[in-house]
Formats: structure tokens, C-alpha cells, sequence
């Protein structure tokens, strides 16, 4: 059976569908890990499902059914249509089923719109610690509003997001059911289709089970999405030039002729030097960087007034000062880079010398003052 977040997850990475499938054939083992911050993030997500519940009514007596999660599968799915039958004003942990399509909705609300079911029919409500909707949580609320409709005969209105300041969002889910199905016809042709993804560095491999497997592999092929700061358009256009490794990029010699087609002149330049930076320090088993001049006024942490950079620097440093080879001190900084958070011993004995402790992989914005780390 299919869930919600699995197709969530294809849509930001399809190389973990992939790892999936071989798992569940038994073609390779499934990394285990343990998050503490996952489990505090469960905890705080159960306490706003329980506040908005607390908040529903306005003061009234609300009709509220909750499926218990010791429930078997089958069993909460009953439980969960007796529920919508009954009319109940709020079914909270509602387990809807299609299929080979299912999963648990944080809350399904009756409104007064006519369905297969009575008077009433219901809308999906999920609650989200983001201050900020995002496409992943319409892509989960239009999954159970398409289920809801094959049970309710009726396609829900609106579908609703309860934020982390408790604010409410709603959706016409007439504006992006279309997509939803779309996405979801592509999850399914996926599956069939030959295994030759790669795994492309995404936003979900934050929190990904399998990031050690794909950053492992990254590493072992020299991938360029190793390159602190390239984008994944270049990594495509420089393949398409045969340029398919950090060290093949390091040793580019510019210009390149004829000229890579969508890379500016001056972006090449920058990731070409940021390649050969990590090669050599790579080559020289250490940490090695290089700071960009000029310092220009009012740019980057030079923009800063004085009590804001102090406090800067306090976040910057270790609680006591390293000492370098060369008897300098230096603050420890944590620069993040595509492929992973590494540390950079930077001489850093001043206010002025913590203004060119910006990692290039992470520029400010409208900054002028960068460091390249390499290594």
C-alpha cells in the first residue's frame, strides 16, 4: 500500500524510491538510524493537533471520534467509515483507504455540504509546525481528499492547513487536485520503469534514512554535486561536456572553448576555483581556504553594527581558543557545503578577520565578502 509521503518523497527525490524497492525485494539493507530531534519534532506535532483540537468549536461541545492507533489496519478503517457515517463533527487520526492508496489524516471536519453520507460530508485539516504552507502539505491534503471523495461521493471544497502560530490555511482542492493526479500517475509509471536513477543531492536528504548510502556512493563516483556551491543545472551542462567529477572540474583549464552552454563566464570561473580549492586540500589531507578581497563597506557581516558582530563572534567560537601551529588563534567556524557540514580553522584574531569567515558554499546575501574552504 501507498501512503502520502511516498509520494511526497518521489516528488523530491526519485532515486529513493528506488533504494525502497530494492529494500523491500531484499537486493540491499535498509540503514538504521536514530534522531533524537525526530522524536522531540513527533512530540510537538502531537501537542498542536491537540491544541487546535482544544480550539475547535469555539467554546462548543464538539462530537469528536478519535481512531486509536493500536487499531489493526482493517480495524481502523472500519472504525474510520462508521465514524463519517455516524456524523461526527471531528474525526481526529481518521485511517482512509483506496485501494492500494491509504494513510492516517490528522482531522476530518464535517461541513454542511450534502454527500453519500447525509446532510454532511467532510474536509481534510492537517497541522503543520511550519509558519508557511508548502507544496508537500498540498500534495498530502489533496492524497486524502481524493480518497475522501470515492467515500463520500462528493469531492471536498476546501482542505486546510493548521500552522505552527495556529493560523489556518485553506485550498480549493479544484486548483490542485489535477497535479496531485498528475504526480501521482508518475509515482506509479516509476515504479515500472527501469531502476537508472542517481542520487542527486536534495533537500530531503537532511532527514533521509538513506543519505549515508547515497553520500557514500557520491563520494566513491566524485560527484560534482560534491562541489561546494554548483547548482544542479551546471552539474548538467558540465556532463554534457564530458566534465563529469570534482577533479576533472579542478583541472579545467578556462576559458573553455567553445563557451558551456547556460554557465556565465564568471560562474564557471567560481565553481572552476572552488573545485580546484577542495582537490587540493583533498590531495593534501587538510583544511585550506582562500579569502576573496576587497573588502567592500556595508556588505556581507561588514554590514553588521558592532554589537550584533560581537554576538556573531560568540556564536562562531569555541568556548576557549584553539591555538594554532603557527601560535594564532583562530575561531572554529562551521561552514555548510553541498555535500555535508565540515570544519574550517580559520586565523581569525579580530573583528576584521571574522568579516571573511563566509564560507563561498553559503554567501549573504548581496555579499561581497566569501571564503572558499576547500578540503
Amino acid at each position: 500500500m501507498f501512503s502520502a509521503t511516498d509520494i511526497v518523497n518521489f516528488l523530491a527525490c526519485r532515486h529513493l524510491g528506488v533504494l525502497e524497492r530494492d529494500a523491500a525485494a531484499g537486493k540491499r539493507d535498509k540503514p538504521f538510524s536514530q534522531d533524537p530531534s525526530l522524536e522531540l519534532l513527533r512530540e510537538l506535532g502531537i501537542r498542536h493537533e491537540q491544541n487546535y483540537l482544544h480550539n475547535l468549536g469555539g467554546g462548543k461541545k464538539v462530537a469528536m471520534v478519535q481512531i486509536p492507533e493500536a487499531l489493526s489496519w482493517s480495524d481502523a478503517v472500519a472504525e474510520t467509515t462508521k465514524a463519517l457515517h455516524s456524523g461526527a463533527d471531528v474525526v481526529y487520526q481518521g485511517t482512509l483507504e483506496d485501494g492500494t492508496w491509504g494513510g492516517r489524516s490528522d482531522f476530518l471536519v464535517k461541513v454542511e455540504k450534502p454527500s453519500a453520507l447525509g446532510s454532511w460530508s467532510y474536509e481534510v485539516v492537517e497541522a503543520k509546525l511550519a509558519r508557511s504552507a508548502r507544496a508537500n502539505a498540498v500534495l498530502q491534503l489533496c492524497f486524502y481528499s481524493d480518497i475522501l471523495n470515492k467515500i463520500q461521493d462528493v469531492m471536498p471544497q476546501r482542505m486546510h492547513v493548521v500552522l505552527g502560530d495556529s493560523k489556518v490555511e485553506s485550498f480549493a482542492v479544484a486548483s490542485y487536485i489535477a497535479y496531485f493526479r498528475k504526480v501521482r500517475n508518475d509515482f506509479l509509471r516509476a515504479g515500472q520503469a527501469p531502476a537508472n536513477t542517481y542520487p542527486e543531492p536534495a533537500e530531503l536528504c537532511r532527514v533521509c534514512t538513506w543519505f549515508p548510502v547515497c553520500d557514500k556512493q557520491r563520494h566513491m563516483d566524485d560527484h560534482l554535486s560534491l562541489v561546494a556551491g554548483i547548482t544542479r543545472n551546471q552539474r548538467k551542462h558540465l556532463g554534457a561536456r564530458d566534465i563529469q567529477t570534482l577533479e576533472a572540474l579542478g583541472n579545467l583549464k578556462l576559458p573553455v572553448l567553445p563557451k558551456i552552454e547556460r554557465i556565465g563566464e564568471a560562474a564557471l570561473v567560481r565553481i572552476q576555483g572552488q573545485a580546484l580549492l577542495q582537490r587540493n586540500g583533498r590531495n593534501q589531507g587538510k583544511m585550506i581556504y582562500e579569502i576573496l578581497e576587497p573588502i567592500e563597506e556595508e556588505k556581507g557581516f561588514a554590514a553588521l553594527p558592532p554589537y550584533q558582530l560581537r554576538l556573531l563572534e560568540m556564536s562562531f567560537s569555541i568556548s576557549k581558543a584553539m591555538i594554532m601551529p603557527s601560535g594564532q588563534e583562530s575561531s572554529t567556524s562551521w561552514a555548510r557545503s553541498v555535500s555535508g557540514m565540515v570544519q574550517a580553522r580559520v586565523p581569525c584574531t579580530s573583528r576584521s578577520g571574522l568579516l571573511t569567515l563566509l564560507p563561498r558554499s553559503k554567501p549573504l546575501k548581496n555579499s561581497s565578502r566569501k571564503c572558499w574552504i576547500g578540503g
